[in-house]
């Protein structure tokens, strides 16, 4: 039976540090799945300072989307997953989606065969999208439809892990506790990251809640 950990906090409240201590601490074989797309020199900096401190023994996924698929391979060869972290997975998560609707839309914007294969079948195409705008063009069915993306992804991952032995950790961002952001598309984002993270709570078995490098456990 899979047991599930959230670590969550603020920027810098050192909650990778916590939750790489907690597998430390298993002592068991580990895998490591990362969210992140550095896609610049400050970001490359990070992502290879974090490769430089995790225990050089663990085994790292590179991936964001679609990561269910790889629990199935991690449970047979691993005990232990973290997942570092949920937050830039859901940002990833969303710009893919815009991504693959741009994408469609422009090589065939009558094709039902290439509609097929994008994220959302159900978008709505009757409204058209100002693709500057990028996801604050969005009406409020498409946004529905991103965050049913979002969720299917995450639900995905939460069943497949809960069908194994392993002994998970994710580590998220805690959002949404400063003033509403004066942009929509930070809104949408605080909006579908707030519940994603709601519903990995809701499934965990303990959640931790970091603050200035304190780790304070809130449930289990």
């Amino acid at each position: 039976m899979a047991k599930i950990i959230l670590v969550t906090g603020g920027s810098r409240s050192g909650k990778s540090i916590f939750a790489e201590s907690i597998c430390e601490y298993k002592k068991d074989k580990t895998a490591y799945i990362a969210t992140s797309i550095p896609f610049d020199e400050e970001m490359k900096d990070r992502v290879k300072k974090h490769r430089e401190n995790r225990n050089q023994n663990w085994k790292t996924y590179e991936s964001y989307s679609d990561v269910h698929l790889l629990i199935p391979e991690i449970s047979c060869d691993f005990n232990t997953v973290l997942l570092d972290c949920v937050t830039l997975m859901v940002t990833n998560l969303m710009f893919d989606y815009e991504a693959k609707l741009k994408d469609n839309k422009y090589k065939s914007t009558n094709s039902d065969d290439n509609l097929q294969k994008t994220p959302a079948n159900a978008m709505d195409y009757d409204t058209e999208l100002n693709y500057g705008d990028g996801i604050e063009g969005y009406n409020s069915n498409q946004i529905d439809i991103l965050k049913s993306y979002v969720d299917s992804q995450i639900e995905s991952l939460l069943s497949a892990i809960e069908e194994t032995d392993l002994y998970c950790v994710f580590v998220t961002n805690e959002l949404g506790m400063g003033i509403m952001p004066d942009n929509k598309l930070s809104r949408v984002y605080i909006d579908i990251a707030g519940k994603v993270n709601q519903r990995i709570a809701e499934r965990s078995d303990e959640v931790y809640l970091t603050v200035s490098g304190i780790p304070v456990k809130i449930k289990g």
